[in-house]
């Protein structure tokens, strides 16, 4: 095969790909949809990265996001000063559930915030950039919640640190 046709193959694998991998994405999501927003953050990366995410294990790790770790995200966010004044926490929940909900996958368990990101960034949607945004505007957001919850899965005293009541000096 010449190199101008071996190009034209080149391109149609990567562009097959890239398609390829938005559709598992989609079906991912929309089978997570069932199980709430969690499960569609969830199934969205089960289509696209697969492993833990498409395992039951995932699903039921979702339900260790609780009202508290809510509570904690909305006020971590509120009182960031790195925070864009025109997106509301309920905007950017969904950052922190993926972060939280990575945190507590045993596959990422060892593995620092760069080494997961772009698996991560694989399973922001389209859908997801649409309600919540790029992923330029929420990855910081996702990075605290994985650390945060990452600390906590591991026992670690740094996690315990992290959830100490902020001073108001």
């Amino acid at each position: 095969m010449d190199t101008k046709n071996r190009e034209h193959v080149d391109a149609a694998i990567v562009a097959g790909e890239g398609i390829g991998g938005a559709a598992a994405g989609a079906a991912g999501a929309a089978i997570g949809s069932f199980v709430g927003p969690i499960g569609t953050l969830i199934g969205g990366l089960a289509g696209v990265v697969g492993g833990w995410w498409a395992g039951k294990s995932a699903i039921e790790a979702s339900h260790r996001y609780t009202n508290d770790d809510d509570r904690y995200y909305r006020d971590n966010f509120e009182s960031s000063s790195t925070r864009l004044a025109d997106r509301s926490f309920d905007q950017v929940r969904s950052a922190y559930q993926l972060g939280h909900m990575a945190g507590l996958n045993p596959d990422y368990r060892d593995r620092e915030w760069e080494s997961v990101e772009p698996e991560l960034q694989k399973g922001w949607t389209n859908d997801l950039r649409a309600k919540n945004g790029e992923w330029s505007a929420v990855s910081s957001h996702v990075r605290d919640a994985y650390t945060r919850s990452r600390a906590a899965a591991t026992g670690s005293t740094i996690a315990r640190a992290i959830d100490q009541p902020r001073s108001s000096a």
